[in-house]
């Protein structure tokens, strides 16, 4: 099994502590071991994790004293690979970009600027040319792209979150009444 990951959950696995929101002001509950369970079953499925190259450059970014440390880390992960936007990604984006220009939509619908939708669409392309059957992604533009190209789209917080999680969760819990508010021992 083929899968891809985007930027942002690229981000998730080599910085794992980073909070993450599916909104402003809405964190993921229990992201970062939603990641971890991924990651675990991903590798016990061997399942190729492929990182589009365009993505790993916007990770890249985000810290220029982490550029050495994160491509060694990725290097070291057996699973992990990098994915080159070559002939074939370039022949499959012009091929999806050529039909949305036909039916009058070069954009796709799509708001962002054109040099975002055309990054997305490089990754998006990446990952179906070598053959990924899923997407890991949360960007709106991104995944709208690769649902219409035929790439299985999954965000974040539609991660299982893992019994070992969900068993802490509840445990965190106990002792809470009135509405979730935590009650004061010495009342009791």
């Amino acid at each position: 099994m083929n899968v891809a990951f985007d930027a942002n959950f690229l981000l998730l696995v080599l910085k794992p502590d980073r909070p993450y929101e599916s909104a402003p002001g809405q964190p993921i509950p229990l992201c970062k071991e939603r990641i971890e369970h991924l990651i675990a079953s991903l590798s016990q499925e061997k399942a190729r994790i492929l990182i589009p190259a365009p993505a790993f450059s916007e990770v890249l970014v985000h810290d220029d004293k982490k550029v050495n440390e994160w491509t060694a880390a990725l290097q070291s992960l057996t699973r992990f690979e990098v994915g080159d936007f070559d002939r074939r990604a370039a022949i499959e984006l012009a091929i999806q970009t050529r039909k949305l220009m036909s039916a009058g939509d070069k954009r796709g619908g799509g708001t962002e600027s054109w040099q975002k939708i055309r990054l997305d669409r490089q990754i998006a392309a990446i990952a179906k040319v070598n053959q990924c059957e899923r997407l890991y992604s949360n960007d709106k533009g991104l995944v709208s792209f690769a649902n219409a190209i035929g790439i299985t789209t999954t965000r974040v917080e539609d991660l299982p979150i893992p019994a070992s999680a969900q068993q802490m969760a509840i445990n965190l819990g106990e002792g809470k009444e009135n509405g979730g508010q935590q009650t004061d021992p010495s009342e009791q």
